[in-house]
């Protein structure tokens, strides 16, 4: 697809068209909510018949370009109400900025100094449609959820319809996530790790072996991002996916620390005394026990 299709009326299509920090209300009102920083006020809000959909926005750049993207492919919504806590980069004003103003020749937005606020996947067409569909009503430092919903419904008497059939931008195709087979694995030659978490310090350890299984040292942290750094500042990894595989191992790792949880690597995490003695196979509940495997295989067809 090379060019921008106009959405459907009669064809169902998946709205909102990209992922983010929101909860869809009712898709056919005509108020979009976004709460700039307070992303507490988003889940306060919710799925409320009200509004089409409400979400927080951090930044001017990729996060903007989100909301522009679903806020146009969805024909019904005709304001954008911004309410909640502004940052100290004013995320409020840098949307006012591009739907009053737009973007130069380098998709910076215009008269804005925040962190790059530059909207590199947004189109001309796309910013048009932005500044023609919606009107932006203000109610910046607004955190009360029922004077957010009586403006809403204010708006909603006063909607003038539909804008056209939406617009909705070219995404390319996705890709279907598919694991690498065994045989596919690269390993990396820096070694290998084993992950787990000391709940009485708490603390996630992860223990760095040479490609020959010799042990070398470990990194100890109760920070996930602290501790991916480290290994990848040190040299310790050397591999992309081995990288992305530790990465997702010492996040889980965390949260298993947070949220009381027991860990095992390459395992999903567990409440406690659900494991058992094979606890990387799931809950006891839901597996066999040694003498009904035995009975089974005892019976079993040959």
């Amino acid at each position: 697809m090379a060019a921008h299709e106009p959405a459907s009326v009669s064809t169902p299509l998946r709205w909102p068209v990209i992922g983010g920090r929101y909860i869809v209300g009712n898709p056919g009102r005509s108020v979009a909510v976004c709460t700039l920083a307070s992303s507490d006020l988003v889940d306060a809000i919710g799925a409320r018949d009200e509004i089409a959909i409400v979400g927080r926005l951090y930044t001017l750049n990729l996060g903007l370009e989100k909301l522009v993207w679903n806020i146009i492919a969805n024909p019904a919504i005709r304001f954008l109400l911004l309410c909640g806590d502004d940052t100290s980069t004013q995320i409020s004003r840098g949307i006012a900025a591009l739907h009053d103003k737009g973007f130069d020749a380098d998709h910076r937005i215009a008269d804005v100094s925040g962190y790059q606020p530059y909207l590199h996947n947004l189109t001309a067409e796309e910013l048009l449609a932005f500044q023609q569909q919606v009107e932006l009503v203000p109610l910046i430092g607004e955190t009360s959820v029922e004077r957010i919903l009586a403006t809403a419904r204010q708006l909603q008497a006063r909607g003038p319809g539909p804008w056209g059939a939406g617009l909705r931008h070219p995404f390319p195709e996705a890709l279907a996530a598919t694991p690498n087979r065994m045989g596919e694995l690269t390993l990396d030659p820096a070694g290998l790790f084993l992950v787990g978490i000391r709940r009485e310090t708490g603390e996630i350890v992860v223990d760095h072996y040479r490609a020959d299984r010799r042990y070398q040292s470990a990194v100890v942290g109760s920070d996930a991002e602290a501790i991916c750094h480290t290994l990848v500042r040190e040299g310790l990894i050397s591999e992309i996916s081995h990288a992305a595989y530790i990465g997702r191992e010492v996040a889980k790792a965390a949260e298993a620390l947070r949220w009381g949880l027991e860990y095992e690597q390459d395992r999903p995490l567990f409440a406690p005394g659900e494991g058992g003695r094979w606890a990387p196979f799931g809950g006891r509940a839901n597996r066999e026990s040694e003498g009904q495997r035995s009975s089974r295989a005892q019976t079993a067809p040959d």
